[in-house]
């Protein structure tokens, strides 16, 4: 399973009776996270991965490494299992992101309620 973080799917459905000329392009953007680094890290491939989660291939892999998608969570706890560190170790990009737009997002609403 493949959690999408994308606004592809969407805007071509919303907008699909627009013609090449008329779209607009929509920016994807990349899921930061440090699962390449930490597979190199323990020396295994990609393939290899793909075996321990018993994916069919490793083209998963590769989606999550490049920021496509997310693993599920299951997946993201085995991944961290098979590397030797945290989950949280895995998606240190996004997760100070998301702390950061939940921060901002609560001041917001403190000042607004204020």
């Amino acid at each position: 399973m493949c959690l999408v973080l994308s606004l592809r799917s969407a805007y071509s459905e919303k907008y699909n009776h627009l013609t090449k000329e008329g779209m607009k392009k929509v920016e994807i953007k990349k899921i930061t996270n440090n699962l390449r680094r930490y597979r190199k890290a323990v020396g295994l491939k990609q393939k290899e991965v793909a075996e321990i989660l018993n994916l069919k291939s490793a083209g998963m892999i590769s989606r999550w490494e490049k920021g496509v998608c997310l693993p599920s969570l299951l997946n993201a706890i085995k991944l961290a299992g098979s590397y030797s560190v945290l989950v949280d170790a895995l998606f240190f990009p996004l997760i100070r992101l998301i702390k950061r737009k939940t921060m901002e997002r609560e001041e917001y609403l403190r000042r607004k309620h204020a």
